[in-house]
Parts: structure tokens; sequence; C-alpha cells
């Protein structure tokens, strides 16, 4: 009896543990739905948490699972930045977030691809979600997130999961400026907040 009620208390701790930021989510904060030529593409969505260790808030992103029903665990911290005019056209809120995608094929060859995402607000409801799609020609680069990944796809605690996620982020950022020429392509997709 008591070993069942342990196993109970593990599973029930292990679950809420892996369900505080975005893992298993129905709904995030912020939920967009991103359309590809008219054609439903992605779900996303940002959850605001806050890191203990430096008593900071941030917005965390993550993809909608669409045959789970649910939102998987964040991929990266998102910087936020309000009323910012580009080319003459002032956006309300610009979220700019990374992934990456390991084997993509272009040009008839494999690419570790960083995603670099920039989701413009048009209106209260409509987005634009703008992904450029860069080469990571230095192993070394795609290596080391390749690590920390791995040692986060382990971790099941909120706070200690986001030591990953934070220095991670920046470290997206060090891979970009390690391989600006190496830009691919880039893509644009409509989204709407729901």
């Amino acid at each position: 009896m008591k070993k069942i009620i342990f196993i109970g208390c593990l599973l029930l701790w292990v679950t809420s543990a892996f369900g505080e930021i975005t893992f298993k989510k129905k709904k995030l904060d912020l939920n967009f739905k991103c359309f590809d030529d008219s054609k439903f593409s992605k779900q996303i969505g940002f959850k605001r948490f806050e890191w203990k260790a430096n008593q900071t808030e941030y917005f965390v992103a993550a993809h909608f699972h669409n045959n789970d029903g649910y939102y998987g665990l964040p991929y990266s911290t998102v910087y936020e930045y309000e009323n910012q005019n580009i080319d003459g056209r002032n956006y309300p809120y610009i979220y700019i977030y990374y992934n990456t995608l390991e084997g993509f094929e272009f040009d008839k060859k494999k690419h570790n691809i960083l995603i670099k995402r920039f989701l413009y607000q048009l209106n209260d409801e409509k987005f634009v979600l703008k992904s450029i799609f860069i080469s990571i020609n230095q192993q070394e680069d795609y290596d080391s997130l390749a690590t920390i990944i791995k040692l986060m796809d382990k971790e099941y605690d909120d706070q200690k999961f986001m030591a990953y996620l934070v220095p991670l982020t920046q470290m997206f950022l060090d891979v970009e400026n390690n391989n600006l020429k190496n830009r691919l392509f880039s893509s644009v997709e409509r989204c709407e907040k729901i």
C-alpha cells in the first residue's frame, strides 16, 4: 500500500512539475493560429513565467501539438518590443524568438538550421510571422545548442529548466551572429490571435 501511495505521489509531482510552464497546457497567455497560403500551418503560444533565480519575468514560446491537443515544452524565451516603427509602419508589438531544425534539406544539401522568428502585431487580432532560416555552418555552434537542448529535455523542475532556456536564447543570438552570411531563405505566414 505504501508503494502505491509513493508511486502516486511521485507521478503527481512529475506531472505537476512538467506542466507548470507550457507542457500539456491547452491554452497559454498568448495563442496564435498561423496560416500559409490560407491553410492552417501551426499554432504557437507564449506564456509568462517568472524565473526566481534572477527575479525576472519572461515570455517563453511553445508549439501546439495538434495530434495531442496541447502545447509542448518551451524552446525559447521571447524578446518583446512595444511600439516599434519599421519602414514607416508602427507595430504595437513585435515578438522575437528562435528554434532549431536538424538535417533540413535545402538545395540538395542537409543543413542544421537556426530559425529566427518575428511575430509582428498589425492590429488587435492580426499578426504576421516572418521566419528566417539560417544554416549553422560551424559544427561547434550546433553541438553547443544540441547539448543544452538535450539537457533541457531531461529537466523536470521548471526553475532549473529556465536555467537552461535563458542562456540558450542568448546562445541563439551568438550563433546567429556567427552565421549571418548563411541565410538560406525566409517565409511569411499570416497569424490570428485566438
